[in-house]
């Protein structure tokens, strides 16, 4: 096998984090709830990048079960703590960020431009993740009642198989809160009889 490939197949099975790896979860908007799904379709850490399918439920009446395509990047050595796109700045970072579990040892740090986070050693991965499209419609630009224009500053944990995420758009309501577990796979293992 060529060592990309071992080194991708290695980190894709890392952790809940691998192509075909599903989470179940909530979003929480104000006082209310809604149903969310993602199905990760490719998971590439040698580039620190992934991506696949969020599903909201119930999210708006034209759309009662609302596909997009994400694209997300983990901080690590390709992609720092700074977003430095979207709308965000380093207040919206820091704010964000503080909202993770394990970030207050990264505090005083994750600003600093030599600063790389090692995920690989860390009980949490950082991401962030960028709703690109609509999946029913990708020529799309807005859905009344939603918003994808912003994007999701993402925690995994590594240790619970658990994602937790903070959506952030200017004009969105702040500390929207993403909440997600890993579906265990429920299929068979593959054998052959010799």
């Amino acid at each position: 096998m060529p060592e990309e490939a071992r080194d991708r197949a290695s980190d894709s099975v890392f952790n809940a984090l691998y192509p075909g790896s599903r989470f179940l979860g909530v979003q929480h908007s104000g006082d209310s709830r809604y149903s969310v799904e993602i199905e990760l379709k490719d998971v590439d850490f040698s580039r620190s990048f992934l991506c696949g399918y969020l599903t909201i439920y119930e999210l708006t009446p034209q759309y009662p079960e609302l596909v997009t395509y994400f694209e997300g990047n983990v901080v690590g050595e390709h992609y720092s703590f700074l977003t430095r796109k979207w709308g965000s700045s380093l207040l919206s970072d820091y704010l964000h960020w503080n909202q993770f579990p394990g970030f207050e040892s990264l505090r005083n740090r994750f600003s600093d431009e030599a600063f790389v986070y090692d995920y690989r050693s860390a009980r949490y991965i950082y991401m962030r993740w960028k709703e690109q499209f609509l999946v029913a419609n990708h020529q799309l630009t807005s859905v009344p009642g939603a918003s994808f224009d912003g994007f999701y500053y993402i925690c995994f944990d590594r240790k619970t198989s658990k994602i937790e995420g903070m959506y952030f758009h200017d004009a969105s309501e702040r500390f929207q809160r993403l909440e997600l577990q890993h579906e265990q796979h429920r299929g068979f293992s593959s054998f052959s009889f010799r």
